[in-house]
């Protein structure tokens, strides 16, 4: 997950322009058209969050020119942190299965299948690793890749 948060940085790109324009396959958007698409991406999010949890009604805040990928990568880790987030710290197997299940999704959905990249299967390795018992690395995500979603909900 570090590695992908690093290849979002990368994805945005600079330009002293305010408009809208393509860098290689990515749409560059300014703040404002950011804002915006991740709006329209929460307001028809597919994806189910735990009980009590709703996408934020602002994506983090981002300057300059952004690549469109990033107004869904908010959504979508915003999504995954909330399930990190009930693994991690329920002591419910039923509410563990449910994350787990979901956490699995991640590669599946719209946004990583755009964006994602993970031949060695880094994430599964970490979600089986998980499964057995040892939460090292996906405690590790959610303490480093989550902390939109951490400041979002009070954690």
């Amino acid at each position: 997950m570090v590695a992908l948060a690093l290849s979002l940085a990368a994805i945005t790109a600079c330009s002293a322009s305010n408009q809208s324009q393509t860098v290689g396959t990515e749409r560059v958007l300014n703040s404002k058209e950011y804002v915006e698409l991740y709006k329209q991406i929460a307001a028809s999010f597919p994806e189910e969050l735990p009980p009590g949890v709703t996408l934020p009604d602002e994506p983090p805040h981002m300057d300059g020119n952004i690549g469109d990928g990033n107004a869904g990568a908010a959504a979508y880790f915003f999504w995954n942190c909330s399930w990190e987030d009930v693994y991690l710290s329920s002591q419910d197997p039923a509410a563990q299965a449910t994350a787990m299940r979901n956490m699995r999704k991640f590669q599946l959905t719209d946004w990583a299948l755009a964006h994602y990249s993970d031949p060695d299967g880094i994430w599964d390795k970490a979600l089986d690793a998980a499964e057995l018992g040892d939460l090292t690395q996906l405690r590790g995500w959610y303490d480093s890749d989550c902390g939109y979603y951490r400041e979002v909900e009070g954690k």
